[in-house]
């Protein structure tokens, strides 16, 4: 590696600094404003909140592999039903994934830190490696289920399936809320990994260092 190279590093370690740094005060923001917004739904009585969701500024939308739906206004006059119950848990998994993201971004630009010291294989910079892949592990499943109760509490509160079904358009409907997604293991796997090969880079060069 030549010292034009270590200088380009170098300058992508201060921006890579920077965009961690944006991202957790985005995280912390983010988390704050979920928290806020969990307090205050559970200050409010359900009718309360049923009313400002059925009022004409609102729209509801639900996602469903890439296409996006809105539901008319007369629609969800005649079926919304907010339960607040199930309402605050999502909120709740999403306060959750939240937290999960911020500490993968503190962790990262803890990490970066180091590198920018000339710190490379040590064991701290490992298990900085190690905890964030931990982190992704859950933060990944947690989206996952927070998206899936997010369809659930859109389905439940528009009655959609039962909709659907006295309509004759599907049979029946089946939540899977928790599952394992192999691709997030695998990913979180391989991070793991490279935290231990950083470990294993700082014990061969302390061996090294007392062999000289």
């Amino acid at each position: 590696m030549n010292e034009n190279s270590v200088s380009r590093f170098k300058v992508l370690l201060k921006v890579m600094d920077i965009i961690y740094l944006i991202g957790v005060v985005l995280s912390g923001i983010g988390t704050l404003a979920l928290v806020g917004l969990t307090i205050f739904i559970n200050s409010v009585s359900e009718g309360t909140l049923n009313k400002f969701l059925q009022a004409d500024h609102s729209k509801v939308m639900m996602s469903i592999g890439g296409l996006n739906y809105e539901f008319t206004k007369s629609f969800i006059s005649e079926h919304l039903a907010v339960n607040k119950g199930l309402l605050i848990s999502v909120l709740i998994i999403a306060i959750l994934n939240a937290v999960l993201f911020l500490l993968m971004m503190w962790y990262a630009r803890k990490l970066i830190h180091k590198l920018s010291k000339n710190e490379v294989f040590s064991n701290n910079n490992g298990k900085f490696i190690e905890t964030i892949a931990i982190l992704f592990l859950f933060a990944g499943h947690t989206y996952k289920l927070m998206v899936s109760m997010l369809s659930m509490f859109i389905d439940k509160s528009l009655n959609l399936s039962h909709y659907l079904s006295e309509a004759d358009v599907i049979r029946k409907v089946s939540y899977n809320l928790i599952s394992l997604d192999w691709n997030i293991i695998l990913i979180a796997i391989t991070i793991w990994f490279i935290g231990r090969a950083f470990r294993y880079g700082a014990y061969l060069q302390n061996e090294y260092d007392a062999t000289v």
